[in-house]
């Protein structure tokens, strides 16, 4: 019984982010295969395993880790645990970081709220959304946002 792949990984597996692994039972003989992936908060994951069309010994799982916690991979054959089973995966969050501002005018003050959102692997940072009050408008220097604030300082 060979079992392989990302999905097994100790470390590497991102949270959010689909995730598979290999099973070969070719030199195992016949029996019942089962996969099960449990979160630390024993969350089950749902796990979608395909058969190879070709080769019937070869099966394929995958499943998407919600939450930047360690999980276990279970691999059953015959009601019996497979060798290293259960496989301990550890999670973390996509490199992906993203900042949102959002902007509202308090219009009797003329003052402008903030509420600046950093995200990490789509996910709010501690603490975020962030309130900023200042009185003067903050202008966001990306291309599209400039030109958009060009056009209205223009038809002014």
């Amino acid at each position: 019984m060979v079992v392989q792949g990302k999905g097994i990984a100790h470390e590497g597996v991102v949270v959010s982010e689909p995730v598979t692994f290999s099973v070969d039972t070719r030199h195992a003989g016949i029996a019942e295969l089962d996969v099960a992936v449990v979160s630390a908060e024993c969350e089950a994951l749902d796990v979608v395993m395909r058969q190879d069309d070709v080769d019937k010994c070869l099966y394929e799982c995958r499943y998407t880790p919600r939450d930047a916690v360690t999980h276990s991979v279970i691999v059953t054959y015959g009601h019996v645990n497979v060798t290293r089973s259960p496989f301990k995966v550890s999670l973390s969050v996509s490199t992906h970081t993203d900042t949102h501002i959002h902007t509202q005018t308090d219009k009797q003050t003329h003052t402008d709220r903030h509420s600046v959102i950093v995200t990490y692997g789509h996910v709010n940072v501690t603490r975020s959304p962030f309130k900023v009050s200042l009185s003067v408008r903050l202008r966001c220097r990306c291309s599209v946002c400039w030109a958009a604030q060009w056009a209205q300082d223009e038809s002014n």
